[in-house]
């Protein structure tokens, strides 16, 4: 009877066992479950929060480009403007050297034939190298030179006659 009795109680603890487990597999099979769907809504998060960070480098790399091309477009003005001014500086040059010989050499009230003196030079775009104190100017573009009263070898100009010399 003793081992009856044993017996009876083994497996009444281990029914009270049971039950008392069977409550805690709930909690714990509950616990599991928002375990995954917090899993699933961090995993969300983190997928929203990458595209938004892919879209972010998308429109950086548009803005990138954007200033790209439009750097390259200033960097086409600025050499066509680089042009039309060197263009232009020559066009004034040679229309000075012109007006120059004209009124010297056809003015009736100008008795003195001799060759009219003067020069128009420039530096050009890229050669322009910024002189120390005392030393002299060497243009690197000379578009005029009347008289040869400018050297462009060392930049000094001698004034082959006396007179009054201006210059700008």
């Amino acid at each position: 009877m003793l081992f009856f009795y044993l017996l009876v109680s083994v497996f009444a603890t281990t029914l009270a066992m049971s039950v008392q487990w069977h409550g805690k597999a709930d909690i714990v099979i509950k616990n599991i479950t928002d375990l995954h769907t917090s899993s699933n809504k961090i995993d969300y998060l983190k997928e929203v929060l990458l595209n938004q960070e892919l879209a972010q480098k998308v429109q950086l790399v548009q803005n990138v480009v954007q200033v790209m091309n439009d750097v390259q477009t200033l960097k086409k003005e600025v050499d066509r403007l680089k042009t039309e001014n060197l263009d232009l500086r020559m066009e004034v040059g040679n229309l000075s050297s012109k007006v120059v010989k004209e009124n010297c050499t056809q003015d009736p009230q100008y008795t003195d034939k001799r060759t009219p003196i003067g020069f128009y030079a420039y530096f050009s775009k890229k050669k322009f190298k910024s002189p120390r104190a005392g030393q002299p100017l060497i243009f690197d573009s000379v578009e005029t030179n009347f008289g040869n009263g400018y050297d462009n070898t060392t930049g000094i100009f001698t004034a082959p006659t006396s007179g009054l010399y201006v210059f700008t």
